[in-house]
């Protein structure tokens, strides 16, 4: 797929996110099964981005997925079929979008009508829904002959409640991340004697549905006395997966021990990972994301400025692989001290050298993703010059700031469409529509 491609169908899920009620965690938006898919698959999504990342990595026409391409050599069988018993040609039973053609390059209007047809089923989904009983719903898609099934939010894929996600950890991981290292230690003993090397080996080895370790959840935790002892036990079972660095991987997305440390401002935990257990303080996730990255979603100060001290200045000015810059991972934080966030945007600025108007792949910069989290403070502080004490941004600064990003969409438009308030994002309309143009 185009890179364009990619940036529209990122689009799509930007929009999902900041329109769609639907669009968080199945447990809370609820689940649905794919109309496209109908009675071959009966897998359920999450409702809102969920089911739109499935559409897109299955049903895309100009690169579909296994399900996909089966079902269209499904139908073409039948156009011949139909076709000899006609005695007719048979591709002129055979509409073009279903012909067994795995991938083509798609035309700009095609990956338009695509992303639009992804946002309507997804909108029929939510408004089309019928309640049923226990919980389930149903609802008639119109592109399809098949009912839809969907599980109202608050259950799991199976309609049973859903438990918080602490409560679903396997026992081993949830000590871990609590910090009580006696019962730990307790199953550690009792799978030793239970099955010797073997238990203990799988015990290390348990995961949560993310792939998690009880290394992760104790880090995460800030759980440094477990943390110690869980990573003392795998280098005495685990050399060899040790040594090749797997179990300091989140297998599924690439995410370290030290990541989430560093996200939640946990410096005692990064401090051992990276003086006593020669974590890699550059360490990328899947998508590129560095733990410096997730100490600026978090705004932690101390463990941002612990990280550039043992990794170098470089360190703040790296980008994942949407080219979301440190100042990006700041405005998108979720830290409720407006203090804290404030200080560590001017450190970020001031004494970094980061600049917050940076432009990553979907078209957004820091001003797009302050408006997207509603963190009106960082929005204030970057249209504040230094004397009012904000960021002193330039008017051409300010300028590429507010370019609507590849979906079109302005700073104020994204404020508005996720909620925010109508003053507020009329006075940031009006005052960044003010700026001259060069």
């Amino acid at each position: 797929m185009s890179e364009s491609s990619n940036k529209r169908k990122a689009d799509v899920l930007g929009r999902l996110s900041e329109s769609s009620a639907s669009s968080g965690r199945g447990a809370s938006a609820g689940w649905t099964t794919c109309p496209l898919c109908g009675r071959h698959s009966q897998k359920k999504f999450a409702l809102g981005r969920g089911i739109a990342a499935h559409l897109h990595a299955v049903h895309t026409p100009w690169k579909p997925g296994k399900v996909e391409r089966k079902k269209r050599r499904r139908l073409e069988q039948r156009a011949f079929a139909e076709a000899a018993r006609c005695d007719e040609t048979p591709s002129s039973f055979i509409p073009e979008s279903n012909r067994t053609i795995d991938e083509w390059i798609p035309s700009e209007q095609q990956i338009d009508e695509w992303n639009q047809k992804v946002l309507k089923i997804i909108t029929e989904l939510e408004t089309q829904a019928v309640p049923c009983t226990d919980g389930v719903l149903s609802v008639k898609s119109t592109n399809s002959t098949t009912n839809v099934q969907l599980v109202a939010a608050g259950l799991d894929r199976n309609g049973s409640k859903s438990k918080d996600y602490r409560e679903s950890l396997p026992e081993f991981l949830r000590v871990a991340a609590e910090g009580n290292l006696t019962i730990l230690q307790k199953m550690y003993e009792e799978a030793k004697k239970s099955g010797g090397k073997a238990s203990v080996i799988a015990l290390l080895h348990t995961r949560d549905r993310h792939l998690s370790t009880a290394e992760h959840w104790a880090a995460g935790s800030g759980q440094l006395p477990c943390l110690r002892w869980i990573l003392t036990k795998q280098r005495e079972y685990l050399v060899e997966e040790t040594s090749h660095n797997r179990t300091k991987m989140r297998r599924r997305d690439g995410k370290t021990a030290l990541h989430y440390a560093a996200r939640n401002g946990h410096l005692p935990c990064i401090q051992y990972l990276v003086e006593q257990c020669d974590y890699e303080i550059n360490s990328m996730s899947g998508d590129g994301t560095t733990p410096f990255h997730l100490a600026c979603f978090g705004a932690h100060l101390d463990v941002a400025q612990y990280l550039l001290r043992k990794g170098g200045a470089h360190v703040a000015h790296i980008s994942n692989d949407w080219k979301c810059s440190p100042a990006h991972w700041v405005t998108m934080t979720t830290n409720d001290s407006i203090d804290q966030v404030i200080r560590f945007c001017e450190f970020l600025k001031t004494e970094v050298g980061v600049s917050f108007v940076t432009i990553q792949k979907q078209g957004h910069s820091p001003l797009h993703k302050a408006a997207q989290r509603l963190n009106r403070a960082i929005i204030e502080w970057m249209l504040q010059s230094i004397e009012e004490g904000g960021a002193g941004l330039s008017e051409s600064e300010l300028r590429l700031a507010s370019q609507p990003d590849h979906g079109g969409h302005s700073p104020w438009d994204i404020w508005r469409s996720v909620g925010g308030d109508e003053d507020f994002g009329l006075f940031m309309e009006k005052r960044l529509k003010a700026i001259p143009a060069e």
